[in-house]
């Protein structure tokens, strides 16, 4: 599952390792608020066709 060239949903956002061997992220923005943490932005769900 870690090498599916779609990647995979983990703890934080979208990851992938690139035919390179280089790690693509796809990562949420957050922020940190006195109440907690505010989704910006959420992480996206796939990766762009032909990246």
């Amino acid at each position: 599952m870690i090498e599916n060239r779609s990647g995979y949903f983990g703890a934080d956002g979208l990851f992938r390792f690139r035919p390179d061997g280089a790690i693509e992220r796809g990562l949420a923005i957050l922020e940190i608020q006195p109440g907690g943490i505010r989704v910006i932005e959420p992480a996206p769900r796939s990766f762009m066709a032909g990246s």
